[in-house]
């Protein structure tokens, strides 16, 4: 609250038409799916967060798999934040720096759902310890240039419509990632179900790789062609 209070910014204003809310909404809609690099990144987050939701995880392997208890899984809870952090140095010259921000969030989400996969079959605690402070740092590094794409390829007329449908699927897909990862959990156990669904995330990214496409493109945004979406 003291840092937006201490925020100085010009007056931004609104796109001088009074309409419905529903017709705000809609318009908000029309956007994302006509702005390609926009739902793309929604998309790219929500496979890495569905099908890659390993915290549900987190209780079975410490009690089933590392006979551990409690303890295991707070160390292993706690490990991805740890790993955020300490990669949050690499991740703020990375964004500022690169001119090739897609390739870099491509490759952090293919990393990201290969270090589900060292989870997965980790055979002790430091290894899955390993894995977990990884896939910290990836999601960090892979949810910080998501974000700021979103916000940046976004009008400002438009930019509290986007960022509430992408924040819709940013904390929504965690939740249904959830459910559908403990439900194949359930049916073929959590080393399978958390392979696969690493598996997919990255081969969802490497098939990004493989075309021509915004998200691969992507090297910064360009306040002109924001403008002008």
């Amino acid at each position: 609250m003291i840092t937006l209070a201490l925020l100085r910014i010009p007056h931004l204003p609104g796109s001088g038409e009074h309409i419905t809310l529903r017709e705000q909404l809609a318009e908000g809609v029309r956007f994302v799916l006509g702005r390609r690099i926009v739902w793309q990144m929604v998309l790219l987050d929500l496979v890495a967060t569905v099908f890659a939701a390993y915290r549900v995880l987190l209780p079975t392997l410490a009690i089933d798999r590392f006979h551990l208890g409690a303890t295991a899984y707070g160390l292993l809870s706690s490990a991805p934040s740890a790993g955020a952090l300490v990669a949050t140095y690499t991740v703020l010259r990375v964004v500022d720096r690169s001119k090739r921000l897609g390739k870099v969030l491509l490759a952090s989400t293919i990393a990201y759902g290969l270090s589900a996969v060292l989870l997965a079959w980790a055979g002790g605690l430091v290894v899955a310890l390993l894995a977990c402070l990884l896939l910290g740092a990836f999601d960090a590094m892979a949810t910080t240039i998501r974000q700021a794409a979103v916000q940046l390829e976004t009008p400002d007329a438009m930019r509290g419509r986007v960022s509430a449908i992408y924040q819709m699927a940013s904390r929504g897909g965690p939740a249904l990632g959830d459910t559908v990862i403990g439900a194949v959990a359930a049916a073929v156990g959590p080393v399978l179900a958390l392979m696969v669904g690493g598996l997919a995330t990255a081969a969802f990214a490497v098939g990004h790789f493989g075309r021509a496409n915004p998200v691969r493109k992507y090297a910064a945004a360009r306040a002109e062609e924001s403008t002008q979406a």
